[in-house]
Order: structure tokens, then C-alpha cells, then sequence
């Protein structure tokens, strides 16, 4: 069980977890069930009611996803570096 936000939107769901370098979460079809999620191909925005409220979710862009594994791998060198240190 993972528990996850993206803003306001919390929720937990049940996952395979596989090694990856990656930040992002792969939602299948049993989190659009169980969710009732609306996915729209042209946009790939995934819309949904949670809470009584509309939530939708985009993909991020490719600079945007460059950007997040820049972030990610400065970060796992600090944390190396401090390891390293201990």
C-alpha cells in the first residue's frame, strides 16, 4: 500500500513495485475503476471525482520530466556524498 498526494488530491492504492529510477506513479486500470476516471486521449489528462470535487491529472511535459531526473540524480549524489561521509 503506497499512500500519495499531488496537491490536494491524497490517496492510497495498492502496488507491484518494481526497481526503477523513476519519481512518477504508473496508475492502471484498477486505480480508473475503482475511481471511475475519465481519461482524455487528446489532452492525456485523467479526470475524476474525489471528495465530491473534480480532480484532473496531466502528464508532465518532457522538459518538465528532464528537469524532475536532473533534480533526482543531484539529489542521490548528495545523499552518496553524505553516506560517504558517515
Amino acid at each position: 500500500m503506497i499512500c500519495f498526494s499531488n496537491g490536494k488530491y491524497v490517496d492510497k492504492i495498492l502496488f507491484d513495485v518494481v526497481p526503477m529510477e523513476a519519481s512518477h506513479l504508473l496508475l492502471g486500470r484498477p486505480w480508473q475503476y475503482d475511481r471511475n476516471v475519465v481519461h482524455n486521449s487528446v489532452t492525456n489528462k485523467f479526470s475524476f471525482v474525489h471528495k465530491g470535487k473534480k480532480v484532473t491529472l496531466k502528464s508532465l511535459s518532457p522538459s518538465e520530466v528532464c528537469e524532475n531526473q536532473i533534480k533526482m540524480r543531484v539529489k542521490r549524489e548528495q545523499e552518496r556524498k553524505e553516506e560517504k561521509k558517515n
